[in-house]
């Protein structure tokens, strides 16, 4: 299980790579450069290197799809943000039990949430909008005030805690 994110980062680097169709070209030799980032991360321990390596991988993402292959580059962006969302199991230390249902639950929720952003990336790269600017800008304005409201209702459902009961009242 602790090869999980070593996969999906060797998976999106394979995607993206292979969005271009397999080119022998020298300068995708640097495509090795996130695995041997992530594979530094693993054993060392080094956060800095995961960070590093995500970010390389994202970058290669970026480049699959400024090159035209938009779907592999959205895809090896998919396996990247999967890739780090799982990078806490690298030093799982837990009981096998306990990290099978980890991974698994949390596998699937990444898959998922990946799953769908690829989804309206590609979507949304295939939709023409005649809307002028003034109106995405008013749209996007909009989004964010139903994000924001939607954030401060969750937040005040807690409520006040009831308590430590051990504290004696005011004197």
């Amino acid at each position: 299980m602790a090869l999980v994110p070593l996969l999906l980062a060797l998976a999106s680097a394979l995607l993206a790579w292979a969005g271009q169709g397999f080119p022998l070209d020298p300068r995708w030799a640097l495509a090795a450069l996130p695995l041997a980032l992530w594979t530094g991360a693993a054993l060392r321990r080094a956060r800095v290197l995961l960070q590093l390596g995500f970010l390389s991988l994202v970058a290669l993402a970026c480049v699959s799809a400024l090159e035209g292959a938009l779907a592999a580059g959205l895809g090896a962006l998919a396996l990247a943000l999967m890739a780090w969302d799982s990078a806490d199991l690298l030093h799982w230390q837990g009981e096998k039990r306990a990290l099978g249902r980890v991974a698994s639950r949390g596998l699937g929720r990444s898959a998922l949430v990946a799953g769908i952003g690829w989804g309206l990336g590609w979507v949304s790269s295939r939709l023409r909008l005649t809307l002028p600017f003034w109106g995405l800008l008013g749209l996007l304005v909009l989004v964010w005030l139903a994000l924001w409201a939607w954030s401060r209702a969750v937040q005040g459902r807690g409520g006040e805690a009831k308590g430590n009961r051990s504290e004696s009242g005011p004197m």
